[in-house]
């Protein structure tokens, strides 16, 4: 009987250690029962706003749904507000992520969507924007950062409904910049949420009739422009490049490189050339640099963006815009003519340490095959130097000799000389990639 018992207890034990993890935690409703080969799809009629951790009115709600459904309308973007007490084992970033892969809420042919998560989990209150897939470009470290900036007070006192409102309020306006006062050089009906920048048919010549140096972000005295612009033109033509500067204070497709490469694209440059951009972020008011070439040039000098940036980056951190337009053209001049970085004060000095070192051990070679090939014999004693009979003294007379030495201090020259707090995380969730940033409360 006894064993019978203990057979039993052991299975029992078996039975309760061999359950699963994921076993013990329910997962929510919206959760798949089966996520091995998941594939992001297009859900219908989705909720604007999720409240599971029950932390709105009807009212509120109902004014955040009219609100969301407005804006999601507007710009047809993939949005949802979510709240939840639970996490379910999983880390905020992920949870929120599976919310909108899981949920159908991502949009166009890349499946971008973006949630504001209110975590109301005992262990982990916080709050994040997630993004996924092609909206990740969208809110970067620099967006996310400036969304906590914006809704942190209100979180922090428990005004939820304010915080949501002020999202809307931040994304309405980021994705305003995608439909709204567009450049002027952007075709009209664009929809540059969704160009094609990989595939492009450049002009077959050159565009050497056009600005070298547009400035629309006016960071550059008139002066410098005008000299840079010029030597911009010759070397173009020299070489057959396109290489211009651009800047701007905004920028509409949400990713400055993709505005720089729009601006060369539609602007009619060739097919190999290169840009140097300045465009500030008018939202978070972040100021972006970059290079980037294009065609022949990327070939070329691709690998070398990074010390030409190098070299803009104290004037830039210290605002001194035309002192990084001329290091900037200094530095692309000598990458263009001879197709590498200049060489540091400390390679030039390895080379002349080298050179003199080498200098040194071939003179020495050189000495000691001279020595071996002389063959003086000196003789013994100094009366053999003489001829015998050779030398006679005819006057013997002293005289003494001196001198006298002045010494004057010489001048010394010299002279002057003068010339010209939000967390980040992204990784792979249940059927894509996502990006997350926000804070604890």
């Amino acid at each position: 009987m006894k064993r019978i018992l203990s057979l039993f207890i052991c299975l029992f034990l078996i039975t309760v250690i061999s359950v699963p993890a994921s076993a013990e935690t329910s997962m929510p409703y919206w959760y798949p029962e089966e996520t091995d080969g998941f594939k992001d799809f297009h859900g219908e009629n989705l909720r604007s706003v999720v409240d599971d951790a029950d932390i709105l009115t009807d009212e509120e709600e109902a004014v955040l749904e009219a609100r969301m459904e407005e804006v999601i309308s507007k710009y047809s973007i993939g949005y949802v507000l979510f709240t939840d007490d639970d996490n379910h084992g999983l880390s905020p970033e992920e949870y929120s992520s599976d919310f909108l892969h899981f949920g159908g809420y991502g949009v166009g042919d890349g499946y971008g969507a973006v949630v504001f998560y209110l975590c109301f989990d005992p262990s982990d209150r916080c709050w994040r924007t997630t993004s996924i897939n092609t909206y990740e470009k969208i809110f970067t470290a620099d967006v996310t950062y400036a969304i906590d900036e914006t809704v942190d007070a209100d979180i922090r006192a428990g005004r939820y409904y304010e915080a949501f409102n002020k999202h809307i309020d931040f994304v309405e306006a980021l994705f305003s910049r995608t439909t709204e006062n567009l450049a002027e050089w952007y075709p009209e009906g664009i929809d540059v949420l969704n160009v094609n920048r990989y595939d492009r048919v450049y002009p077959a010549t050159p565009a050497l009739n056009k600005p070298r140096i547009t400035d629309n972000g006016g960071y550059f005295s008139e002066s410098v422009k005008s000299h840079i612009e010029t030597q911009l033109r010759e070397i173009s033509e020299k070489y057959n490049y396109d290489l211009i500067v651009f800047t701007d204070r905004g920028y509409n497709t949400l990713k400055r490189t993709e505005y720089a490469d729009d601006f060369y694209y539609y602007n009619g440059y060739g097919e190999n050339g290169g840009v140097f951009y300045l465009i500030e972020d008018d939202i978070t008011g972040t100021l972006y640099y970059g290079i980037f070439f294009e065609g022949e040039c990327y070939d070329k000098y691709g690998d070398l963006t990074s010390g030409i940036l190098d070299e803009v980056k104290e004037p830039i951190d210290d605002e001194n815009y035309d002192e990084a337009l001329e290091k900037y053209f200094n530095r692309l001049k000598f990458t263009v003519k001879y197709g590498r970085e200049p060489m540091d004060i400390k390679s030039k000095a390895l080379c002349i340490a080298i050179g003199i070192i080498a200098g040194l051990i071939a003179g020495g070679i050189h000495i000691t095959k001279c020595k071996k090939g002389m063959r003086v014999v000196a003789p013994v004693d100094a009366h053999e130097y003489l001829v015998k009979g050779s030398f006679k003294l005819r006057d013997k007379k002293v005289y003494y000799l001196y001198s006298t030495v002045t010494r004057t201090a010489r001048s010394k020259s010299g002279g002057s000389s003068s010339g010209g707090g939000s967390s980040y995380s992204s990784g792979s969730s249940s059927g894509g990639s996502y990006s997350s940033g926000g804070r604890s409360f």
